[in-house]
């Protein structure tokens, strides 16, 4: 491990952008993860004017709910795009041997590619995510290709929340990016590593590890470790849902949420709003003639409880609200849960979604936006695979490997679970009513392929007989299907 010097250096110190963007990107990770303590800590609850009564506020606090879509949204496309484990095509490769072995554990702590590039593709959705391949430092500055290939290579994943400072081409090609480590893993439970902060940079060249460690009443202590590497390049892999296309944004990344998390936030107040209104709406009870000592009595007052009143004109009326306005609210909180997700292109699976889609044919309609956008994330998904390989496989042998070199491929599911059932079903039935079998066969046998997929998976023996039996069957008197599946 290189030395620690002093440094007057502030790793803590955040671009501007980082300040612009540090709220937005939060919510979008609160939102993706609503924990309960963060729903009732009032955080997205906004007062109604600084008047507000604090016991009022506090209840609504303690009873906030989130109706909205986000977990949903997120999962549908993770479960689909990994509903079948990636397809790895590297036995040709020079390095095939050193690629299994990565494979089986990517980060140093048995974590395996599948499972690594799952909880990506989720940073990816929520505010994008930067795969960096890092690699620990040995004893001495690594000045040659032995030296760089000595030291265990290992994948660390960072949100823009954890990149604090960063500079890059409006490609996206960094310069160099400076990220939070948060404090070292304490390696006992007497450990107490909580006042000490540690940062990474990399650059084309080198890489910097900061150490900052508070000091009761006296500035932090800053220390720095620094070295070499040989790749010409920051060993940095961004994985975005999509990107700013302005110049004054570069590095921005644009998420699935980013237009869906001012909604939501948005749906969580109005529902605050209604449920206040509906608290109002319980019958108050108001008594008249009675004297202060039943009055007291009647405190105790409810359901299946009688008390008899001494003063014969005494009376109990009933105070309750209106309840049109909370329909009305509540009309406007199905529609925002219904125009979030159309906006995540869930029309047509959500089922609760009334009247979005009224027949087969149209939710398979609906569901083609996002069919075509998991199958670009799959895309993306299998080019970032294939750059963090090279970018491994280069640090491993100590020196910069092309594609071509190393061998390696990577194939991600596309088979998407996407439309109802029911809906597929009754389009083979229509299909068949309509004596279309006979005319488009190969439509009939795509439509069946397709409930077959939603039935099975791959590597359950039923699931590839019936694929066989698919390929095998004549619609229409086509011929089957040379191969099968």
């Amino acid at each position: 491990m290189s030395e620690y010097i002093a440094t007057d250096f502030d790793p803590s110190a955040q671009n501007g952008l980082y300040e612009t963007f540090e709220d937005d990107w939060t919510a979008n990770r609160d939102f993706a993860e609503m924990h309960p303590h963060i729903l009732t800590s009032g955080d997205y609850l906004d007062k109604f004017d600084a008047e507000e009564a604090a016991s009022q506020y506090n209840w609504r606090k303690a009873n906030a709910l989130s109706f909205d879509c986000i977990a949903d949204v997120i999962n549908i496309r993770v479960s689909n795009l990994f509903r079948a484990a990636p397809t790895r095509m590297f036995d040709d490769s020079p390095y095939a041997k050193m690629i299994e072995a990565f494979l089986s554990n990517v980060d140093g702590d048995g974590t395996s590619m599948d499972d690594f590039m799952r909880r990506a593709v989720r940073q990816q959705y929520v505010n994008g995510v930067d795969i960096l391949v890092d690699r620990e430092a040995i004893e001495g500055l690594p000045l040659n290709r032995a030296q760089e290939s000595e030291s265990r290579v290992y994948l660390q994943a960072f949100t823009p929340l954890e990149r604090f400072d960063w500079s890059c081409s409006p490609s996206g090609a960094y310069s160099f990016a400076r990220y939070f480590l948060g404090s070292p893993i304490a390696q006992g439970e007497l450990d107490d590593t909580s006042g000490i902060h540690e940062y990474l940079t990399y650059d084309s060249s080198a890489w910097y590890r900061y150490r900052v460690e508070d000091v009761e009443n006296k500035e932090p202590i800053v220390t720095v470790s620094t070295g070499p590497h040989i790749l010409g390049q920051c060993p940095i892999v961004p994985f975005y849902f999509g990107r700013s296309t302005r110049r004054d944004f570069p590095g921005i990344p644009i998420s699935l949420l980013t237009r869906l998390t001012p909604m939501a936030r948005y749906l969580l107040n109005l529902t605050s709003q209604a449920e206040l209104d509906l608290f109002l709406t319980v019958s108050f009870l108001v008594f008249f003639g009675v004297t202060d000592t039943e009055m007291d009595a009647c405190q105790q007052m409810g359901p299946g409880i009688v008390w008899r009143l001494s003063n014969p004109d005494a009376k109990v009326d009933r105070i309750f609200g209106e309840v049109k306005h909370i329909a009305e609210k509540r009309e406007w909180i199905k529609l925002i849960i219904e125009k979030m997700a159309a906006r995540a292109l869930l029309g047509g699976v959500l089922g609760e979604m009334e009247g979005r889609a009224e027949s087969g044919v149209q939710v398979a309609v609906e569901s083609g936006p996002l069919h075509n956008e998991l199958c670009a994330t799959a895309t993306q998904a299998e080019e970032v695979e294939a750059e963090v390989m090279r970018i491994v496989l280069s640090r491993m042998v100590g020196k910069p490997l092309s594609r071509d070199e190393i061998g390696y491929s990577v194939q991600y599911n596309r088979k998407f679970m996407i439309d109802p059932l029911g809906d597929l079903v009754n389009i083979a039935k229509g299909i068949k009513e309509l004596d279309l079998a006979d005319d488009a066969p190969g439509l009939m046998r795509m439509i069946l392929q397709r409930v077959t997929d939603q039935l099975g998976r791959q590597g359950d023996p039923m699931y590839e007989q019936t694929l066989a039996e698919l390929a095998d069957a004549s619609f229409g008197g086509m011929a089957p299907v040379v191969g099968g599946g």
